[in-house]
């Protein structure tokens, strides 16, 4: 009876075993870490994008309240009152938070986001058409 590594395909076979077996022990070096760059923290990017107007509509008895805020809470402008969306509860606010609106109050205080109402939106394009226009 011939061996078991007489064939040149067993030969082969053995010798891709032991180098798979001497390569599972060798360890690599980890891979390096990344520089530090030279941002600045998350925190003072949030600071720096945050907006200086707010648009604002809020549901007050059987009308809306459309308004704009500057980021301290100060009303800019006189608010000027327009129709509701239906399911706005009394109390709720819809606000238009960059290409999204959010609505938030209510009875249990949670934020959603939701499609904003054109009144809304029409509020906050009239504002960056006369932000745009030069000073007479």
């Amino acid at each position: 009876m011939a061996s078991a590594l007489s064939s040149p395909r067993a030969w082969a076979l053995a010798s891709c075993a032991l180098l798979q077996l001497a390569a599972c022990g060798r360890s690599e070096a980890p891979p390096p870490t990344p520089a530090p760059s030279d941002e600045p923290p998350l925190g003072a990017l949030a600071e720096a994008r945050r907006p200086d107007r707010r648009f604002i509509m809020q549901r007050l008895g059987e009308r809306c309240e459309l308004r704009q805020e500057a980021s301290s809470g100060e009303r800019i402008v006189e608010p000027e009152r327009v129709a509701c969306p239906r399911d706005l509860e009394d109390g709720e606010a819809i606000r238009l938070t960059g290409r999204t609106c959010l609505r938030e109050g209510g009875p249990n205080g949670v934020q959603m986001p939701i499609g904003c109402p054109d009144d809304l939106l029409e509020l906050e394009a009239a504002w960056r058409e006369r932000k745009s226009k030069p000073a007479r």
